[in-house]
């Protein structure tokens, strides 16, 4: 077997012969998804208290150690254990090129984590702290900024996801206005 994987999801809606035909296919569950949605980004506000960098300005090397930091024992489990420079590139695949607010947070001048808008697509690639930033309720001020941008970007609403056993990110969405809209069940094959 390689590391390489294919995904697949369904809605929690699908009907049960999806997923069977799934089964067929090889593919085995691998975990479920919260879906949440934040109407509206018009009332949106920065904190006060972080400020933004652009991963342009600290180039490549430092912005694969942040994230590298960032995923260091994330909940995320598309993420888990692997390499940043695999995230990254598979992050930038799915931006199609609209990187340009990508930025790392700071908070006194010190990177405490990275927040990777998707204006298009009403979303945000990644937002995430360093493990020593976690805990403190910046989380919901990352997050926060993370919407502020993707508002400053033209983007009218949110659409987001994560797993079911991500309380912190379920926390930050309720905290910052976002509701549940349903769950998606995610799928994995692993190439032979």
């Amino acid at each position: 077997m390689t590391d390489e994987a294919q995904d697949a999801w369904l809605q929690e809606d699908a009907p049960l012969a999806h997923e069977r035909a799934l089964m067929r296919r090889g593919y085995r569950p691998w975990y479920a998804s919260i879906d949440v949605v934040r109407p509206s980004l018009a009332d949106v506000t920065r904190p006060d208290d972080l400020t933004l960098r652009p991963l342009a300005e600290l180039g490549t090397e430092r912005t694969l150690a942040l994230l590298g930091r960032v995923l260091h024992d994330t909940r995320h489990r598309r993420y888990q254990a692997r390499p940043a420079t695999a995230v990254l590139a598979r992050l930038t695949a799915l931006a199609d090129g609209d990187t340009a607010a990508w930025s790392a947070i700071l908070r006194d001048e010190v990177a405490i984590g990275l927040v990777l808008p998707r204006p298009a697509s009403q979303t945000l690639a990644l937002v995430g702290l360093v493990p020593e930033a976690r805990g403190q309720g910046l989380g919901r001020e990352a997050h926060r900024l993370g919407l502020w941008l993707l508002a400053q970007a033209g983007a009218d609403r949110y659409r987001d996801a994560t797993d079911i056993r991500n309380t912190p990110m379920l926390r930050t969405f309720q905290r910052n206005g976002c509701r549940p809209t349903g769950m998606t069940r995610w799928y994995r094959r692993q190439e032979v």
